[in-house]
C-alpha cells in the first residue's frame, strides 16, 4: 500500500469518527480550563444573563427575578429594574436557557441528592451549563457533516470540518466560553442548513413544522439571529430555475410557509410574554434601552478590523472568519 493510499484511508478513518474525536477534545479541553483554573467558574459574563432564567424559574419560582439579582448583579450587568420595583428585566433572550433546560433538570437532582447548596450556581449547576454548551458544538459539527456530505468528497469535508473546527473561534466558543450563545446558535444554523435543502425537495407538513420551529429558536437564542432568513430567500431564489418557478413554488406551498412563520411566532411568544411583563412593552430592544445602540453615525473600522472574530453578532460568528474554499 503506498503513502497516498494509507493517507486516504486515514482521512476517512478520521472523517468517519471526527464528532467523537471533537467531543473529546472538547471536554479535555473544557476540563483543562477549570482544573488548572484559566476561568473561575463557567457561568460569567454574558453566560449570566443567558441562564438567570433556569434558577429563577426552577429554584426559586420568581419570574420577577429578584433573587437572581441579588446574586448576579455584581458579577454582570445582565439584571436591570424593570417595570415596577419587584421586577427585573433579563436584557438577554432565553433560547439558550430553554435548550439547556435537561442539563439543568439533571444538575438539580444531583445537587438534591448529594445535597449540595440548591441555589441554581453551585457545582454541579455551573458545570451542567457548562457542559451543555460542549454538547450543542459537537452536536452542529455533526449536522455540519450531514450537510458536507451531501456535496463534498471525504476528503473536501474534512478539511472544511477542521478548518471550521480549528480556524474559527468555534473550539473557544465550544469550550472556554461555552455558556455564551454561540455554541447553541452555531449548532440552531447547522440543523436549519441542513433542513432548508430537504424542505425544498419535499414542503411537507412534518418538514414545515421542524423548519418553523428552528427558525423560532434561532431568533428566541439571539434576536439578530433572525437575518438567517435571508439566506433561506436566497436558497430558494437560487435553487428554483426561473421566476414562474418561484411564483408557482409559492403558490403551491403557501400553507406551508404560513405554517413556518405562525410556529416561529408561537415559539416567540414566551419572550414577547416575558417582556410584556417585566417592561410593560411586548417589543424591546434589549440592548438598546441600556444604551448599547449600534450608531452608523460612528463606525469602529479599526476596532474591527483587529477583532474580525468577533464582528459577526450571530453564531455563525463562529464559521464566519475567512477560510479558504475548495470546489472538486
Amino acid at each position: 500500500m503506498n503513502a497516498r493510499a494509507i493517507a486516504d484511508n486515514v482521512n476517512r478513518w478520521i472523517y468517519r469518527r471526527f464528532v467523537f474525536l471533537y467531543l473529546l477534545l472538547a471536554v479535555a479541553g473544557y476540563s483543562t480550563v477549570y482544573i488548572k483554573q484559566y476561568a473561575d467558574y463557567p457561568i460569567r459574563s454574558d453566560g449570566l444573563g443567558y441562564y438567570s432564567y433556569l434558577p429563577a424559574l426552577f429554584v426559586y419560582r420568581d419570574v420577577g427575578m429578584r433573587k437572581v439579582y441579588r446574586i448576579v448583579h455584581k458579577q454582570a450587568p445582565c439584571l436591570y429594574q424593570g417595570l415596577k420595583p419587584k421586577r427585573y428585566f433579563d436584557k438577554y433572550p432565553m433560547g439558550e436557557a430553554m435548550m439547556m433546560v435537561p442539563f439543568f433538570l439533571v444538575a438539580d437532582l444531583l445537587t438534591i441528592l448529594f445535597r449540595y447548596e440548591r441555589d441554581g450556581f453551585s457545582v454541579f449547576y455551573q458545570h451542567a451549563a457548562g457542559l451543555s454548551g460542549v454538547a450543542y458544538s459537537a452536536l452542529g459539527i455533526y449536522f455540519l457533516r450531514k450537510i458536507l456530505d451531501k456535496y463534498f468528497s471525504a476528503a473536501i469535508s474534512l478539511a472544511v470540518l477542521v478548518a471550521i473546527t480549528f480556524g474559527t473561534d468555534l473550539f473557544h466558543y465550544g469550550t472556554y466560553d461555552s455558556i455564551f450563545s454561540h455554541a447553541y446558535s452555531f449548532f440552531l444554523f447547522c440543523v436549519f442548513f441542513d433542513c432548508i435543502p430537504r424542505w425544498i425537495e419535499n414542503p411537507n407538513r412534518r418538514r414545515s413544522t421542524v423548519l418553523g420551529l428552528i427558525f423560532g429558536m434561532i431568533c428566541l437564542t439571539r434576536n439578530p439571529n433572525a437575518l438567517i432568513l435571508v439566506y433561506a430567500s436566497l436558497f430558494v431564489l437560487c435553487t428554483l430555475p426561473n421566476f414562474k418557478a418561484r411564483l408557482d413554488f409559492v403558490r403551491c406551498n403557501y400553507k406551508n410557509i404560513v405554517r413556518i412563520g405562525i410556529l416561529s411566532i408561537l415559539v416567540f411568544i414566551p419572550q414577547l410574554c416575558y417582556w410584556k411583563f417585566a417592561t410593560g412593552k411586548w417589543l424591546v430592544d434589549s440592548y438598546g434601552s441600556q444604551g448599547e445602540h449600534f450608531n452608523f453615525l460612528t463606525p469602529h473600522l479599526m476596532v474591527c478590523s483587529l477583532v474580525s472574530g468577533r464582528v459577526c453578532s450571530s453564531g455563525l460568528q463562529s464559521c464566519c472568519c475567512p477560510l479558504p474554499v475548495w470546489q472538486e
